[in-house]
């Protein structure tokens, strides 16, 4: 058994509405890094540890988050390319 990779071309839309879902979770993990950033900023010139611990790690997701919506566009390109050779 092969995968059928004509059914991959016959979904026109998929890969305008990935790109739309791309753009809307990059825009919300920017508005988050601003925030959490803003918030420990704040936490640590008022002294209060706990929220600016927990605004690292706001931080911390919102850089994750873009590294995994960027890396994703390139793995799914990567294994569209290796599944055609198959």
């Amino acid at each position: 058994m092969f995968p059928d990779l004509d059914a991959i071309a016959r979904i026109d839309g998929l890969g305008d509405t990935a790109g739309a879902l791309a753009t809307i979770v990059l825009v919300v993990a920017v508005a988050v890094l601003i925030g959490s950033g803003v918030a420990w900023a704040l936490a640590t010139a008022v002294g209060n540890p706990r929220v600016a611990q927990r605004a690292r790690t706001g931080l911390g997701v919102a850089i994750a988050a873009t590294v995994l919506v960027g890396s994703a566009t390139v793995l799914i390109s990567f294994l569209i390319r290796i599944g055609s050779r198959l």
